[in-house]
């Protein structure tokens, strides 16, 4: 708002016939919330809470818009390159019949503006979620012939997580359709409908058109939108570049980028949590992850023929999706240790890791099973693990002499194995060519109390 311009003149530009407004004491308070660029609910907020205003809130957006008007804030301009950019924007009509109480149905209208041109593409379509918003964005590109540079979108969630001018937070499917296409988005700022003024205009120039109509659906409102856009829209002339539509476009259609050879798949992006089994679930299937990965959060692209499992950027693995419910998507990597699944491969592996060491520990092994039953596999399994530790000849003999009186105790054979261990070991030897002699070193025998003398070598 200007600054310069004194109080009575505000309350004289203001001023209108009947009560006036309980919030004018504090005129000069609200102008300068106004210079700071203070919306109204705010400047309501200070009121209350700092200067104990008692009226409405409504009462001070009445002002607030008032001012405003008699004191409208200037807005640059903004001249766009040929083929640089477009801006995007849903408006709303309620043109469709068959709504409850003979009302009409609501209908919402996708347009995007070429900005040098002027040259639009409307469609009327259903909501405004992601699939719906792409769609629009690849037949638009398809009726414009080419790309523009770059995409001038609102905030919606379609577009941008969170909004940010410097750096938004973008739409993970939104973001990588940008890329297939070649085009950089550039959201404009929050409440700040003006940085799109060109698409801005293009609905309500629409939606002027559409008053007082009716359609039947969908259909036939995107028909009549086709007609509208051929026989009225494009051949006007705009009332800011002074040019007729068609024929500036034509100029500008030869300065958009080729569209791409291949056509974009839409894929939704979810979060998943990687379970301890190395697994996340995505509907009714599991697919594995690599170990790196547990307990830790990533992003999941759900395409309609494959799985893609993403830590940021960096796409980490990806899976067919397949069909049956439980089932599971193994990775193509080697687990971290190999470990029996269920207690059959337990005791399979048991068997075949007895038979690898040798003739007794396999004899050990099969007549424990027969003594003690399904419950001694866990102790088996620890009889192995002696591998790591001992000589196949040392495991060897203990099985052979534990067989021989029927002992099966897993406790028991870790201890001879250790007792035939350290038997096999060399004894120590006092004298040898690398170890120096006693006499080449000063023994000192130091009382607690006494101090140090000299260094012992």
């Amino acid at each position: 708002m200007p600054s310069a311009e004194p109080l009575g003149a505000v309350l004289a530009r203001i001023h209108r016939a009947g009560p006036q407004s309980i919030a004018l004491p504090y005129l000069e308070i609200i102008i300068q919330g106004l210079k700071d660029e203070k919306h109204a609910k705010s400047i309501y907020y200070d009121l209350v809470r700092l200067h104990g205003f008692r009226g409405s809130y409504e009462s001070i957006k009445r002002l607030v818009r008032r001012l405003r008007k008699v004191n409208p804030q200037w807005v640059p301009r903004m001249e766009y390159p040929i083929g640089e950019a477009a801006q995007v924007d849903f408006g709303a009509v309620r043109v469709l019949a068959g709504g409850k109480g003979g009302r009409k149905r609501m209908a919402k209208l996708f347009v995007m503006t070429l900005c040098h041109s002027r040259k639009a593409y409307v469609e009327a379509v259903a909501d405004e979620s992601i699939e719906t918003f792409i769609e629009c964005h690849v037949r638009a590109f398809a009726y414009f012939g080419g790309v523009p540079l770059c995409v001038i979108p609102d905030n919606l969630k379609a577009a941008v997580i969170k909004a940010c001018w410097e750096d938004p937070v973008l739409n993970r499917v939104y973001q990588a359709f940008a890329q297939h296409y070649g085009f950089a988005v550039l959201p404009c700022r929050t409440a700040s409908p003006e940085e799109k003024g060109i698409v801005e205009s293009g609905v309500k120039y629409v939606k002027g058109y559409l008053k007082g109509r009716s359609f039947a659906n969908l259909d036939e409102l995107n028909a009549w939108l086709d007609m509208w856009e051929k026989d009225i829209a494009g051949t006007r002339i705009h009332g800011t570049t002074k040019r007729q539509v068609n024929e500036a476009f034509a100029e500008e259609q030869k300065h958009l980028q080729k569209l791409p050879s291949e056509p974009f798949e839409i894929f939704r992006s979810e979060t998943r949590t990687v379970y301890a089994d190395g697994f996340i679930q995505v509907g009714a299937r599991f697919y594995e992850v690599p170990t790196a990965y547990l307990g830790k959060k990533v992003i999941v692209h759900i395409h309609p023929r494959v799985i893609r499992v993403f830590d940021g950027e960096k796409q980490v693995v990806m899976h067919a999706r397949g069909a049956g419910k439980g089932a599971r998507a193994l990775g193509m990597w080697p687990p971290p240790r190999e470990v029996p699944k269920s207690q059959r491969e337990l005791e399979e592996w048991v068997k075949r890791d007895a038979q690898r060491v040798g003739p007794f520990l396999q004899a050990y092994v099969t007549t424990a099973i027969e003594a003690k039953g399904r419950i001694v596999y866990r102790m088996l399994h620890g009889v192995l693990g002696q591998r790591d530790r001992y000589d196949r000849e040392i495991i060897e003999t203990v099985a052979a002499r534990l067989l021989a009186t029927h002992t099966f105790d897993g406790q028991i054979f870790r201890e001879r194995c250790k007792e035939l261990h350290d038997a096999q070991l060399p004894p120590l030897k006092q004298e040898d060519e690398i170890i120096r002699p006693l006499t080449q070193y000063c023994l000192a025998f130091l009382d607690d109390s006494q101090p140090t003398q000299g260094n012992i070598p």
